[in-house]
């Protein structure tokens, strides 16, 4: 099973002719395993890789919208990156990185020109940077204290005074290039200082 290259994370291109889905890889000498994108033609069943497995590296999360029909959005290692799609020259293109929070990314949206997500962060923290500290400080940790519940959900450990919150930021497309993909404003967290999870 494990040799099997699982598929996941599903979606249909914005012009209906492929199927988008990341695939998962594991790699038997170091016991890791990679994600990476691929897509199908619907009515040629051919299919091709979108980004290559690497070890260590992990695409998922693909992503389309109306406002940006002819780019593909996804989550690489915590971080959000886009690809032209569908207007693919080759078996591989060159990817761009969008985002470069000091957090990672567990899953996004993209609206129109927004892009909505949601992180891991302490709710005392009033940005991602003191977030990150905390939890690189957390991390030499070999110990955690609680005292309310609940410290187990289902498959992981949740750290007291630590949840997942919703966080928005606009893009828009660059006026120097229509392939070019840039930040507006600040990135601004829905849900700062509340004590709640919302993956």
């Amino acid at each position: 099973m494990h040799n099997m290259q699982r598929v996941s994370s599903s979606i249909l291109s914005q012009d209906g002719k492929y199927l988008i889905y990341t695939v998962r890889k594991w790699y038997n000498e170091t016991n890791t395993v990679s994600n990476h994108l691929m897509y199908t033609d619907i009515h040629t069943l051919e299919s091709k890789n979108i980004t290559l497995p690497v070890q260590s590296q992990s695409d998922s999360n693909p992503f389309q919208s109306t406002a940006f029909p002819h780019l593909l959005f996804f989550l690489r290692n915590g971080q959000i990156w886009y690809i032209p799609f569908p207007t693919l020259t080759t078996d591989i293109n060159t990817e761009t990185q969008l985002t470069s929070y000091p957090i990672d990314i567990n899953e996004f949206k993209l609206k129109r020109n927004t892009i909505v997500f949601n992180a891991d962060v302490y709710f005392n923290c009033s940005d991602m940077q003191c977030s990150a500290d905390m939890i690189a400080q957390s991390a030499k940790q070999t110990y955690q204290v609680y005292d309310q519940l609940f410290m187990f959900h289902w498959d992981h450990w949740v750290p007291q005074g630590k949840g997942s919150h919703v966080f928005y930021q606009r893009i828009t497309l660059s006026d120097v290039d229509s392939s070019s993909v840039t930040l507006l404003n600040d990135v601004v967290d829905v849900t700062l200082h509340m004590e709640i999870n919302a993956p």
